[in-house]
């Protein structure tokens, strides 16, 4: 059923029938029930934008689905018809929270500016949830990004830098499991660095299963194109046809390479146990600026390494001079 329907309860079919051409014509999709019992049905089915109900049926009382109706999960707005209206039944509509009261016989245009009225307060209140979640998401995200940006600046403990950016973007892309890789140049391996969330149980293979990057598969893809690549069946997909990923028996996985220099140096693995994830382009962008910022860990180990080495290497020298003025 379309969520955005109007279920039209009403024993009074010439009525009922009325409305529904009425409604059709503004651009409306109309359903039809003839019983409270056929209305309940039809509410079971799935979520409806508006109900317009009697309250004389000839099975329950009109309010019986109305309550029905507002206990649904996802609640539609209420408009009562009646052609028995008394202060009674008026007090009931109004306490049991509708969007409007009409008294049969009832003109199409007053029905109409009502409906309008529900649909678009129901409209605006979609667009409000939709920019909360939207804006709660972009706040994470910067969030996200903050925390990358200051592990990237505060450490050089490549280990402990990549295994607090592999909890950031788990969190962030709502995996399961998050592991970091690292080159290992003399073996044109990457070698497992840091894990998030990695089961006990699995975490000896883990450890024991480095991705080498000559082989075929998801591989060679990143390599060459130097961006993500990402599945929603991995274990029927030929880019994943590697050991790994059969020992890890997993629905989803996105693999997120990272460049020094226009050369890998590593990669982000994410998994999803039994979710079928599927990446918007955005995410994608955030996933790579996230990279970037990865590298930023990696260059400054290096320099520091470098560093390192060449002092280590003058203080080798000093030594010698020393002994050779003595």
């Amino acid at each position: 059923m379309d969520p955005e329907s109007i279920l039209v309860v009403d024993d009074d079919r010439d009525v009922a029938s009325t409305v529904s051409e009425y409604l059709t014509r503004e651009g409306h999709t109309v359903i039809l029930a003839h019983s409270g019992r056929d209305g309940l049905t039809r509410l079971r089915e799935g979520a409806v934008a508006l109900l317009l109900v009697d309250l004389r049926l000839p099975d329950m009382d009109g309010i019986e689905v109305m309550h029905a109706a507002q206990r649904a999960p996802n609640p539609p707005e209420i408009v009562v018809i009646t052609g028995y209206a008394t202060v009674s039944s008026a007090v009931q509509a109004v306490e049991g929270g509708t969007a409007g009261y009409l008294e049969k016989p009832f003109e199409m245009p007053r029905l109409a500016a009502i409906v309008q009225r529900v649909m678009g307060r129901r409209r605006l209140m979609r667009e409000n949830m939709h920019l909360q979640a939207e804006t709660a998401s972009r706040l994470r995200e910067m969030e996200v990004m903050l925390s990358i940006s200051r592990t990237a600046s505060a450490t050089l403990d490549v280990q402990e830098a990549l295994r607090r950016i592999c909890r950031e973007l788990v969190f962030l892309v709502g995996a399961d499991t998050g592991a970091a890789y690292l080159l290992d140049e003399p073996s044109g391996r990457l070698m497992p660095t840091a894990g998030y969330h990695v089961p006990k149980e699995m975490m000896e293979a883990f450890l024991s299963h480095p991705i080498p990057l000559g082989e075929q598969g998801f591989r060679q893809e990143i390599w060459e194109t130097r961006q993500p690549v990402f599945s929603d069946d991995v274990y029927s997909d030929p880019r994943f046809n590697f050991e790994l990923f059969r020992t890890f028996r997993h629905q989803s996985g996105l693999v997120l390479p990272l460049l020094l220099d226009d050369s890998v140096a590593g990669a982000f693995y994410f998994a999803w146990w039994k979710a079928k994830k599927v990446f918007t382009r955005r995410e994608l962008e955030l996933a790579e600026n996230v990279a970037a910022q990865v590298t930023m860990v990696l260059r400054h180990a290096r320099l520091f390494e470098r560093a390192d080495r060449e002092w280590r290497q003058l203080q080798v020298l000093f030594d010698a001079l020393d002994r050779e003025g003595a």
